[in-house]
């Protein structure tokens, strides 16, 4: 199969998982215009560490934007978009590094520093210090529930191989 369309294909399965994963788990958080928690950073944690590409990057970044406008929350879908496609570029960067599980945890662990960061001064912009503050900790929830939600899953992969024998990068 030609390269690109491996790229683009994977790209589309990333997007449509990360939409699915984010949009089925949403937990709300209080004092925010309509930001939730969710589970969709394991999907962009795991998707950036097996398919280290900018096309992955943006794919992850679009489908978790698709999600906040299935959601109600389209205020964010902009926004989400360039946090996500950086904390996916971000973790891509640590993970060709390092392809241990401390490499994982250092790049997913980045990459959600990079996302509390990132809607910290979005939401700032939009709603005001007080209310990005407010969603801080929920961000950082989100950030340890990917994590310990992905890890298992990563080291499963791993373990087995079946990412290679996918060949997905």
């Amino acid at each position: 199969m030609n390269k690109n369309l491996r790229k683009i294909l994977v790209g589309a399965i990333l997007a449509a998982l990360v939409c699915v994963v984010t949009f089925a788990v949403r937990v709300p958080i209080p004092m925010t215009q309509g930001a939730y928690v969710n589970l969709g950073d394991s999907v962009v944690y795991l998707g950036s560490f097996f398919s280290c590409n900018v096309v992955t990057a943006l794919a992850l970044g679009l489908g978790s934007a698709l999600a906040d406008i299935l959601a109600g929350a389209a205020v964010y879908a902009i926004p989400t978009f360039l946090v996500k496609t950086a904390m996916a570029l971000i973790a891509m960067l640590i993970f060709k590094k390092s392809k241990t599980i401390k490499g994982y945890l250092l790049g997913s662990i980045a990459a959600g520093l990079v996302m509390a960061a990132g809607y910290f001064v979005c939401e700032s912009v939009m709603f005001g210090v007080v209310t990005a503050a407010a969603s801080i900790v929920g961000n950082l929830i989100q950030l340890a529930g990917g994590v310990v939600i992905s890890a298992p899953v990563w080291y499963t992969l791993k373990k087995f191989a079946l990412a290679e024998k996918a060949k997905i990068s």
